[in-house]
């Protein structure tokens, strides 16, 4: 059985990068380092964290409001970007969702070279070259 590459759970934005050029620990890190720096650059609230959303997608960079996480598979990241989970007297899911809209719409403009179009039955995806 196939299958795609990961990405946050109840992600509100999903983009995807060829990083199939990357065959070292070194290169991946520098691929992260370089994504959690043009988040920081974009959106000053943005911190670095290193925590797992599951086995294969890593959280990297989040603020009160969002959180960004990516994973690889077979030379495809996914850079994912989801609302927290709210529950208790500090409620912000409607300001959360309005940054999530603002960034979402950031992240298809300035992230990924890939978008996907669909996935077949056995759990393989296809995906379209970005016309930029």
């Amino acid at each position: 059985m196939g299958r795609s590459v990961n990405y946050l759970s109840n992600a509100h934005t999903v983009c995807f990068e060829d990083v199939s050029m990357i065959d070292d620990e070194f290169g991946w890190g520098m691929f992260k380092s370089d994504l959690v720096e043009t988040f920081n650059d974009k959106y000053k609230s943005m911190e670095e964290c290193e925590r797992w959303d599951c086995d294969e997608t890593s959280i990297i960079v989040e603020n009160q409001l969002i959180e960004v996480g990516i994973s690889e598979y077979c030379g495809l990241a996914s850079v994912s970007m989801r609302v927290k989970d709210f529950d208790g007297y500090d409620d912000y899911s409607g300001l959360a969702e309005r940054f999530a809209n603002h960034v979402g719409v950031w992240m298809k403009e300035n992230i990924g070279d890939y978008v996907k179009l669909g996935t077949f039955s056995n759990g393989e995806a296809v995906y379209e070259k970005k016309r930029r």
